[in-house]
């Protein structure tokens, strides 16, 4: 198999997905959604609830719950969008949920390396600035850190919000493991972003 084919599906994915949103006629992907919505919203309140009695424990505890209800549910909805998106006969609401507690720990895990990614490079920005408070250096190496520090955080952010955002989850929801989305990402990162096409990176 082709590897950019291989690499190109989950952003094949994602435009039908972004295709498919906009109709009504799947009705589980809706129900399932709704579902998700109404259960998450109950949960919510009794965290509500436990917090105002003063139970602050119990109140994370209901409100860890309705986010891991949020999460769970929302990626069910979303493979069954996939599913009328490939042309697919659509799962029951019930398989696309145990399917969901069966790989959406992946979406997770794969966010949890980019925050930490992210999470390091603000750390060495910090640790630069920190540095740049030196009596002799610190003017000289502060205007040589600016301009790589507002090219470093604007590709981050450009990265989070054109590529991780859009392809993390049609990337797991493809089948796509830890590794691969990541390796997916970064490739899309470096050939879209840092690199035009037909620009610099074919020069």
């Amino acid at each position: 198999m082709n590897p950019a084919t291989q690499f190109a599906r989950p952003l094949d994915a994602l435009n039908r997905v972004l295709s498919s949103v906009d109709s009504v006629r799947n009705g589980r992907a809706v129900y399932a959604l709704l579902a998700t919505l109404a259960t998450a919203g109950l949960l919510l309140a009794v965290a509500e609830s436990a917090f105002a009695r003063g139970a602050v424990a119990w109140g994370m505890v209901w409100g860890g719950i309705s986010l891991t209800t949020i999460f769970y549910g929302s990626n069910a909805a979303g493979l069954l969008l996939l599913d009328e998106a490939r042309g697919l006969p659509i799962r029951p609401v019930r398989q696309a949920l145990r399917d969901a507690l069966a790989s959406a720990h992946r979406l997770l895990l794969v966010l949890i390396c980019v925050l930490s990614v992210a999470m390091a490079l603000l750390a060495l920005l910090a640790a630069a600035l920190w540095v740049t408070r030196m009596p002799l250096l610190g003017p000289a190496l502060f205007g040589l850190l600016l301009p790589v520090a507002v090219v470093v955080v604007g590709v981050a952010i450009l990265s989070g919000a054109a590529v991780i955002v859009p392809l993390a989850a049609p990337a797991i929801w493809s089948g796509h493991g830890v590794r691969a989305t990541l390796a997916l990402l970064v490739r899309h990162v470096r050939q879209r972003l840092l690199f035009d096409d037909g620009g610099v990176s074919h020069a």
